[in-house]
């Protein structure tokens, strides 16, 4: 979804599973290297059933109430939700316990942020923990909100991301 949004051939977002399929069947692109641009920033925050404050250990449980953001363009960015579950739904432990992808697109870093951090907050899940206050951390961090981090970034920053959320 990420490629998806910024990637585009004459002012439109790319279809990568459409091109796939095509591309399958023998289908040549009807676009070149020079058609393709880059327009803004997206974000993707995965929604997972998980403890963040216990070592991000996966959940399972019933979804008693789910308030999903709302989908669209808002101003300056983009929302898109890719999700499976619903109010009443069940998290098995059979499965990945991720709920949903929240895709945000704005014309910058600092916009996509934004956009994601408004997303997060109208985000409500009743029933299972989720990793929904730990990502809106996530977009409140300097560090984070600069880019550039790396997979150190939760270690090097786990007092500011985690340690109130035990009290949460």
């Amino acid at each position: 979804p990420v490629t998806e949004e910024v990637t585009r051939v004459r002012g439109n977002p790319l279809d990568l599973v459409r091109l796939q399929i095509e591309t399958a069947s023998g289908k040549p692109f009807d676009f070149t290297q020079e058609d393709l641009s880059l327009n803004g920033c997206c974000v993707e925050a995965r929604v997972f059933a998980e403890s963040p404050q216990n070592n991000f250990l996966p959940g399972s449980g019933h979804l008693a109430f789910v308030e999903e953001p709302a989908e669209g363009v808002f101003g300056d960015v983009k929302v898109r939700l890719d999700t499976g579950f619903r109010s009443g739904d069940d998290v098995l432990v059979h499965y990945d316990p991720m709920i949903a992808k929240l895709i945000v697109w704005g014309k910058d870093r600092a916009a996509a942020l934004r956009g994601l951090r408004r997303a997060l907050n109208d985000y409500h899940i009743v029933g299972i923990p989720t990793n929904v206050e730990f990502l809106k951390r996530c977009c409140d961090n300097a560090q984070f909100a600069a880019g550039g981090v790396t997979t150190k970034f939760i270690e090097e920053n786990k007092e500011d991301l985690l340690l109130s959320l035990i009290h949460i």
